[in-house]
């Protein structure tokens, strides 16, 4: 978002405005502007706001631009974004075809939330031989907090995109994916790879890709960025959860290794990387993570998942096992004895499994689980 500059033009100073605030002045607003103007300069606000309205109380009925724009100015200085915006406006309709009021109007507009004021005041700033490229920032802005993708992914020309900082390139791409023109972003997208040294832009190439199910793009743009080099330990992490969230979890599992040779990952990384190997199908390695999560103390269910994962790799008995500490460290009792009773059947221990699943209560799914499994039991002749 640009910043708004508090401008305040001299009488004496040069330049266009200087000249157009001279425009039909009269003694009693050119004392009423210098004694405001003084005032402001000495930081005090409430005199020179009194200047201006004593002008104003005087001769109701002659306003004046010049002294619109200085309220405005204090205004902005007291934080009063309303009072800015309408002398701004004030100040602009006065002079009509000054473009500094109308931008100030405008933005501060966009900053109240009165979008439809914003894009009034932008139409007008437009009228006067179009929008430059801060001004289309404003109406931009505009459009995204109103969510109108299409128009915010019109708005620019191929020229002007081209010559966007990252920033601002993202946001027309954002904007152009949003409108569901997808042909559109993959191709600006890729264009912009091909002129930016900078690798990031393969990352979200990746994130977009992996989301729209082009795995074969996400996938091959996110070992781009990873090969680009320069790829932080935390950035991998953030790269290998894009890959399994688009469930491509042998990639995944890859950089969450890479990650964790060159840092400690945080307990949420660390558990979630177990279950990634897990679904891998890379059990050892799941188990191994998971230790080391367990060993850290983190409580994020890594005792659980580590037994999800021997049960996964059909170690039903170590499975029962962890199961009941993840039980007794974690709760979620009815998951637990559930899983529990059912690991320990799988392992053939009946006996210990109509104990655990007898555990997991009858309310919850997992206790209407364990219900139907003694039931099958109890017809099967499981009773040893």
């Amino acid at each position: 978002m640009k910043k708004l500059l508090i401008i305040l033009v001299v009488l004496a100073s040069a330049g266009a405005f200087a000249a157009e605030a001279e425009k039909d002045i009269s003694p009693a607003v050119r004392s009423a502007y210098n004694k405001a103007h003084d005032y402001y300069d000495k930081g005090e606000l409430g005199k020179a706001e009194e200047a201006v309205k004593e002008y104003r109380t005087k001769f109701p009925d002659t306003p004046h631009g010049l002294l619109s724009m200085i309220m405005g100015n204090i205004c902005l200085k007291k934080q009063d974004k309303k009072c800015a915006m309408k002398e701004f406006e004030d100040s602009a309709n006065f002079y009509e075809n000054n473009r500094q009021m109308w931008e100030n109007a405008s933005l501060l507009a966009y900053e109240n939330k009165e979008y439809k004021k914003a894009e009034q005041l932008l139409g007008k700033l437009a009228s006067l031989g179009g929008l430059n490229m801060q001004e289309k920032k404003i109406l931009v802005s505009v459009y995204f907090a109103q969510e109108q993708w299409s128009k915010a992914a019109s708005l620019f020309t191929p020229a002007e995109f081209k010559s966007m900082d990252d920033s601002d390139a993202r946001a027309v791409l954002m904007a152009t994916h949003r409108a569901g023109r997808k042909d559109s972003f993959y191709s600006m997208l890729k264009e912009r790879i091909e002129t930016s040294q900078n690798p990031e832009w393969w990352k979200f190439y990746a994130a977009f890709a992996l989301d729209d199910k082009r795995m074969k793009e996400g996938v091959s743009a996110m070992k781009t960025y990873v090969r680009a080099g320069g790829v932080t330990a935390e950035e991998k992490v953030t790269a290998a959860r894009l890959l399994a969230r688009a469930k491509v979890y042998d990639e995944s599992a890859e950089l969450f290794s890479a990650a964790m040779k060159e840092t400690r990952l945080e307990c949420r990384d660390m558990v979630f990387a177990g279950n990634v190997a897990r679904k891998a199908g890379q059990f050892e390695n799941s188990i191994n993570i998971l230790d080391k999560a367990v060993a850290a103390g983190c409580s994020d269910r890594a005792l659980s998942s580590k037994a999800v994962a021997y049960f996964y790799k059909k170690d039903y008995g170590r499975a029962a096992e962890t199961f009941v500490r993840a039980t007794e460290k974690e709760g979620n009792r009815a998951y637990g004895s559930y899983m529990a009773g059912l690991s320990y059947y799988k392992a053939g221990d009946s006996v210990n499994a109509r104990r655990f699943l007898k555990m997991a209560g009858r309310n919850s799914e997992y206790g209407k689980r364990a219900a139907k499994l003694l039931e099958y039991m109890d017809e099967n002749g499981k009773n040893s």
